[in-house]
């Protein structure tokens, strides 16, 4: 699912892209937070068809 390249730099070891947050938004942690953000995105759009009223929010989170 992900591509990351690995380096060896003077006994550092070095991902490209960065494991890390970072500023171009193209880090592995941020990719992992947009996806998250966007079921939770969905779960709080889609009204419950089960009781027509909420979301499916608690279930989300309960999920997790």
């Amino acid at each position: 699912m992900f591509d990351i390249k690995v380096d060896l730099r003077d006994r550092d070891v070095v991902f490209d892209p960065s494991i890390n947050f970072n500023k171009q938004g193209n880090g592995i942690r941020n990719i992992i937070y947009k996806i998250v953000d966007d079921f939770i995105s969905i779960a709080i759009q889609l009204p419950r068809l089960d009781t027509n009223t909420g979301d499916y929010l608690v279930e989300i989170k309960d999920q997790f």
